[in-house]
């Protein structure tokens, strides 16, 4: 491990940064929908299905975050730059034209998109624990729909 990425710290941050570079697409997609020939709740429909549907591919991504936000210090600050930061601009940026355009209640849009990626990207990742409970997780396209349609209706 120390051969290629020099420590835990070096190995820690090249994880950081390939799923940054993962994020890339969805993050530059979303960024698009802004000036997308859509209303703002279709712009954020939108943005959520690109966010399910990465989610989905790669569910390890949403374990990461969970532990990874935990850090304190210099950990964090990468984190944050590197990866959450570029997102949750572009995603509040949705919800704050929403909310100008009086489509989406006024709220904190700083909470209301950490609610929202938490609560989906949760979800997805630890659908083995929802799976003691509900049925759904065992049925991948319904269960992403699933997933979908409840994300929607926070945003009603």
């Amino acid at each position: 491990m120390a051969h290629h990425f020099g420590s835990k710290e070096g190995l820690w941050i090249a994880v950081v940064d390939q799923l940054a570079e993962q994020a890339a697409a969805v993050i530059e997609a979303t960024k698009q929908l802004r000036v997308a020939r859509l209303t703002a709740r279709a712009r954020i429909k939108q943005a959520l299905i690109l966010l399910i549907d990465a989610l989905f591919e790669d569910q390890d991504i949403g374990m990461f975050l969970s532990t990874a936000t935990t850090e304190q210090g210099d950990r964090l600050n990468i984190l944050i730059e590197r990866l959450y930061r570029p997102y949750q601009e572009v995603f509040v940026s949705l919800l704050v034209d929403a909310m100008e355009a009086g489509k989406l209640k006024a709220r904190d849009p700083a909470l209301l998109y950490a609610m929202m990626l938490s609560a989906i990207s949760n979800t997805i990742s630890y659908s083995h624990v929802l799976a003691k409970f509900s049925p759904i997780t065992g049925h991948a396209e319904e269960f992403k729909q699933a997933v979908l349609d409840v994300a929607l209706d926070m945003f009603r």
